[in-house]
């Protein structure tokens, strides 16, 4: 269990240069395509580490800075790259295709996001990232499983470690094109459906949860992922606002993969929530035709 780990952080190691190209990125995107998924988790059992979550963006993608922060400035627009990403709180990792080449990035809780990772120039660090791209590479089944000769990885998890600060995970899931069900309602249909069961069970009855009002709709982190937002908590109609606000966010995928993230100060009712939204899942989930 621990190799992997060992491996990844454990020095200096020979490496060439091609272990990441262009091309194998690019297959990582066209598996994901396939299996309408744009992220996979494995559990702490087969993995530790970085190794753990990979995540994707196969297309550019415009970001607009929301807080001004080291050399960026409110409302500055980049443009963020094709990249892959590993997560472990606070180590993150990048490869992305920069003016058609391969690029490396690496840093820490502060830098998070690609804009504010470091470009790896230590042979150590890409090094390190080159073994988390081969981990995947070869996880994935790559290149056969694009041809059908190796069945594809199917990563769910019930609970996870955040990938939005402040929030935790109550439900994740990247289901393969070899699962017999999906789930064909968007974000804002399963978030809307959630908010009626949590309305239906708890208003009127649960006194620090008085209010549900969906709240903000926005695009997901690619073109084929999408996100919306809604707030609970005691509300004062006097003050027409709420006296505490608590999130809850659903994310989905185009292939049926969807995720339930609730914000930490109402990790209380994390699991209450989940209990709910595995009632919308199943009521929202269908047969592959």
């Amino acid at each position: 269990m621990f190799e992997i780990a060992k491996r990844l952080w454990g020095g200096r190691r020979a490496q060439p240069s091609s272990v990441v190209t262009v091309d194998k990125m690019r297959e990582v995107f066209a598996y994901g395509a396939e299996n309408g998924v744009t992220g996979l988790s494995l559990s702490e059992d087969e993995v530790s580490g970085l190794a753990r979550l990979i995540d994707w963006q196969a297309e550019p993608r415009d970001w607009t800075i929301k807080v001004a922060i080291k050399q960026f400035q409110l409302g500055d627009t980049l443009v963020i790259p094709p990249h892959i990403k590993w997560s472990a709180n606070p180590l993150f990792a990048y490869v992305g295709i920069v003016d058609g080449a391969v690029e490396f990035r690496c840093g820490n809780d502060r830098a998070s996001a690609w804009f504010l990772c470091p470009k790896a120039e230590q042979a150590e660090d890409i090094n390190k990232i080159e073994t988390l791209f081969q981990f995947w590479y070869d996880k994935l089944g790559l290149p056969q499983s694009l041809t059908g000769g190796a069945a594809p990885v199917d990563g769910a998890t019930t609970t996870s470690d955040t990938p939005i600060r402040g929030f935790k995970v109550f439900a994740h899931r990247y289901p393969n094109h070899t699962s017999s069900q999906r789930v064909t309602l968007s974000a804002p249909q399963l978030a809307e459906a959630l908010s009626r069961e949590m309305d239906v069970a708890w208003f009127g009855t649960t006194p620090e949860m008085t209010h549900f009002a969906v709240t903000d709709l926005s695009p997901g982190t690619g073109d084929h992922e999408g996100a919306i937002a809604f707030d609970f908590g005691p509300y004062d109609e006097s003050a027409e606002g709420f006296t505490t606000r608590h999130t809850v966010i659903v994310r989905t995928t185009a292939g049926g993969g969807f995720m339930l993230l609730v914000q930490d100060a109402a990790a209380a009712y994390g699991p209450k929530i989940a209990d709910l939204f595995d009632k919308v899942i199943a009521e929202a989930s269908h047969p592959l035709s």
